[in-house]
């Protein structure tokens, strides 16, 4: 695919016309920025399916929709596909315990604060 338009009518697997509408414009496969569809693991075309289904459920366009809460959900989208592309898994797995999963939140949220802490300080050297 190099930045050919999607037609939503064409026959397509499941979670396949969110995937190539998120990639419409670039290259995909071997040189490409994603793999072709076909080349997914089964874990990344699952996130898709879900991804899709979550689109088609969301409210008719015209609605009273939040631009700030549906640009966070389009990244929380693009963050969960990528995580689930990079470790080949979702956040449903059972291979961490509870107390694993607070760990990581913990790390991500020291991460936070180590970032918001850097921007604080450069904020504060422009004010001077």
């Amino acid at each position: 695919m190099t930045g050919n338009p999607v037609d939503p009518s064409a026959a397509r697997d499941p979670g396949q016309l969110a995937y190539e509408t998120h990639w419409a414009g670039f290259t995909l496969g071997t040189g490409g920025v994603a793999p072709l569809w076909a080349d997914l693991p089964p874990a990344a075309r699952a996130g898709w399916v879900t991804a899709e289904t979550m689109i088609r459920a969301a409210p008719p366009a015209g609605g009273a929709l939040d631009p700030v809460v549906e640009a966070v959900r389009a990244d929380l989208l693009r963050r969960s596909q990528a995580g689930i592309e990079k470790y080949g898994t979702m956040l449903t797995r059972t291979d961490i315990d509870l107390q694993g999963w607070v760990r990581h939140a913990l790390e991500e949220v020291l991460d936070l604060a180590n970032y918001l802490k850097r921007i604080e300080m450069e904020l504060e050297g422009r004010s001077r």
